[in-house]
């Protein structure tokens, strides 16, 4: 599949980024070298991709600790504001409601539910 969209893009004048292409095998699936133009691309276990991480195994977990840690490095360049006696607390909620909050909760749509969460 990867061939034939390489063949297509150079119908049409585009260059796959070799540097940015990037192949995620399925567990199942034995690790072969995928090469374009005699350069093989590289096998990962997970890549971070319109800013969300995609991993192999679906671990989460992984991805929902780095949205934390997103929304707390946000949190910590506009405490600043947020600490501020004189600013009026409507534009602070405004600034965490716009800033804060959607840094954590970005891609949390395409999450997945790990089961143990709905065992009782």
């Amino acid at each position: 599949m990867i061939m034939e969209l390489h063949e297509q893009n150079a119908k049409v004048g585009l260059k796959m980024n070799q540097g940015k292409t990037k192949v995620m095998l399925s567990k199942l699936t034995p690790k072969t070298n995928i090469q374009i133009d005699d350069k093989n691309l590289e096998n990962v276990d997970n890549y971070l991709c319109l800013g969300q991480l995609f991993s192999i195994d679906n671990n989460i977990e992984i991805e929902i600790r780095r949205r934390i840690s997103s929304a707390w490095s946000k949190f910590g360049e506009l405490s600043r504001y947020l600490q501020e006696p004189k600013f009026p607390l409507t534009l602070k909620e405004k600034i965490f409601t716009q800033c804060i909050i959607p840094t954590f909760t970005y891609g949390a749509e395409t999450w997945t539910s790990p089961n143990e969460w709905f065992k009782n």
